[in-house]
């Protein structure tokens, strides 16, 4: 994907001007380090990559013996510990499907010089997550703590 410069390669739309939808767009490039160091290239396939992941799980154990071998254990296994401590640890980041090409093709033109040259649109709610401010979000759900309680019998 080629990262425009300026606003002359986007087109009027949706009711959105091209200079608004280029504004809009620059804010989105500056929310992420690898878009806002490759403004006027071309990026890389997969070169942008999503905030590293920290996730660890805890194991408590009590064994009671009370007749020759056999023993009655207490479980207690917490899921994703580090969020049980602070909400902003173990997020899981993910990327939805609209976030993956932020950039529109309105059309090609054919320039003097013979080259061709896309024309762009940008719809400005596009793209920035509401809650991380980002081009990815993180999962609500896969991002809380849980935990299982049991017993084992063994024999």
């Amino acid at each position: 994907m080629y990262l425009p410069t300026d606003a002359s390669g986007f087109v009027d739309h949706g009711g959105i001007t091209a200079a608004d939808q280029f504004t809009a767009f620059q804010a989105y490039e500056q929310s992420d380090n690898y878009l806002r160091d490759h403004i006027g290239v071309n990026t890389k396939r997969n070169a942008d990559r999503l905030p590293w992941e920290n996730h660890f799980d805890l194991k408590l154990e009590q064994g009671f013996a009370f007749y020759k071998q056999h023993t009655l254990s207490v479980i207690a296994n917490i899921f994703n510990a580090g969020n049980l401590i602070s909400k902003k640890w173990g997020r899981s980041y993910f990327v939805g499907n609209q976030e993956v090409q932020p950039l529109n093709v309105d059309h090609f033109e054919m320039q003097t010089n013979g080259s061709i040259k896309p024309y762009y649109y940008f719809n400005p709610t596009f793209g920035l997550n509401q809650y991380t401010n980002k081009p990815w979000a993180y999962s609500d759900y896969l991002s809380r703590w849980s935990m299982q309680i049991g017993l084992r019998y063994s024999f």
